[in-house]
């Protein structure tokens, strides 16, 4: 439920009489500490496997934001490492979530790993329990030889951003249109491009705009912005459904701000575990939202203010309990998405 520590994890385990008795007792720290080491040891991939049923659940196929986070560390634990681009210490996670939300797969990279690291190898992984992608929309960096064939062969659509480079100038300056230098006038255009490591051409959208000048000037160029993609769409389409990214990201940063996922571990497997759960919470919760009426606001962890959303929920991981700890919230068994259970017991 986000709370930081096993002694914290045990305090309101005690507190709570369905805990109390389903256990019959407290749960130490000690316990809730071994619970960790023999998951770290066998149990990192039935998580993982239970998390993408957790996400799969109900849908015909899953449609993926593909993204990277540095996750901070405070401590020397393994695999945390300085991140050039973020200027912190942590690990670099990548994360696909789904249309609904949740999060499909969540991973722990080394902090100085590239940003793309994981998106093709755990694409393909999903593809081994029978899940089927429909469509994937990655950042800049995330484009890939692997990733764009991977893709394909699986009969999947995508869209990325691709950074900028003097080939891609080139080409974009050829078919740029005559723009009226008025800050926020855009146009969309689009052509065929191949970089050695792709083996074949694909095809790239441009999105040409005037940017915004200082006191009414008129500007002297516009702006270039690059999109690979196999979509059919129109080049302003797959530029619109690239850039739509408000929900993805807004999820993502919900889940940042309620579990606060500060890894505690030396050792990197423990911590992947943690990640685990976390994410695993984060799919319970945005279920509940959408499920489940939670009134006008909600109240989180003192350190935090208040979020409003969609009904009332927001994934603030303790806003089932008030800050006493003396109220809870309690659910029926409809509540709860029954593939989860099956998915962990089969790992």
């Amino acid at each position: 439920m986000g709370y930081g520590s096993g002694k914290e994890i045990a305090d309101v385990i005690e507190s709570d009489k369905l805990w109390r008795k389903v256990l019959g007792a407290r749960v130490p720290q000690i316990d809730l500490s071994r619970l960790v080491c023999v998951l770290a040891e066998v149990g990192v991939d039935p998580l993982r496997v239970t998390l993408l049923a957790s996400a799969a659940e109900g849908v015909s196929a899953l449609h993926l934001d593909g993204d990277s986070r540095l996750l901070e560390l405070h401590g020397k634990q393994e695999g945390g490492a300085f991140n050039g681009h973020y200027k912190e210490c942590g690990y670099h996670a990548g994360w696909l979530l789904d249309a609904s939300g949740r999060l499909s797969a969540l991973w722990l990279n080394e902090g100085n790993a590239h940003t793309a690291d994981g998106q093709a190898e755990k694409l393909a992984w999903m593809l081994e329990p029978g899940v089927r992608i429909g469509s994937y929309r990655g950042e800049a960096g995330m484009p890939s030889a692997g990733l764009m064939s991977g893709l394909e062969g699986m009969g999947a659509t995508y869209a990325m951003r691709l950074r900028s480079n003097s080939r891609l100038d080139e080409a974009a300056q050829a078919i740029c249109p005559e723009l009226p230098k008025v800050g926020g006038i855009a146009a969309f255009r689009e052509f065929q491009h191949s970089v050695k490591s792709w083996g074949t051409e694909r095809r790239v959208g441009v999105k040409f705009q005037v940017p915004e000048t200082k006191n009414g000037a008129a500007a002297l160029f516009a702006e270039s912005f690059y999109f690979v993609t196999n979509l059919d769409d129109a080049p302003a389409k797959v530029v619109e459904h690239c850039l739509n990214r408000g929900e993805a990201e807004g999820r993502l940063g919900e889940f940042v701000a309620a579990f606060e996922p500060t890894f505690r571990h030396a050792e990197m497997a423990k911590n992947e575990v943690q990640a685990q759960l976390l994410a695993l919470a984060h799919n319970v919760l945005v279920d509940l939202r959408a499920r489940v009426d939670g009134g006008e606001e909600l109240k989180p962890r003192p350190s935090l203010k208040p979020i409003k959303g969609e009904g009332g929920w927001s994934v603030l991981a303790n806003a089932f309990l008030d800050h006493a700890r003396s109220q809870g919230f309690r659910l029926g068994p409809q509540h709860i998405r029954p593939a989860w259970a099956a998915a962990l017991l089969a790992g």
